[in-house]
């Protein structure tokens, strides 16, 4: 059973390990059944961490 991400769990994650997971998520996507349970909580992770990542890339960036 492919496990959904909450957005706490998200929220302590860097880009590049939000990158690592989507890319991990994405890969064991192909190893389940269209309509099964495991898919749609796959992609319902890989909907979060895209919204995490796009966060990410919207903050601003410090100044120093």
């Amino acid at each position: 059973m492919c496990k959904v991400f909450t957005h706490g769990e998200l929220d302590r994650m860097s880009e590049t390990e939000l990158s690592v997971l989507f890319n991990k998520v994405s890969s064991g996507l192909v190893r389940t059944e269209p309509g099964s349970p495991e898919r749609r909580a796959g992609f319902a992770s890989l909907e979060k961490i895209e919204r995490a990542i796009i966060q990410r890339r919207k903050a601003p960036k410090p100044r120093f």
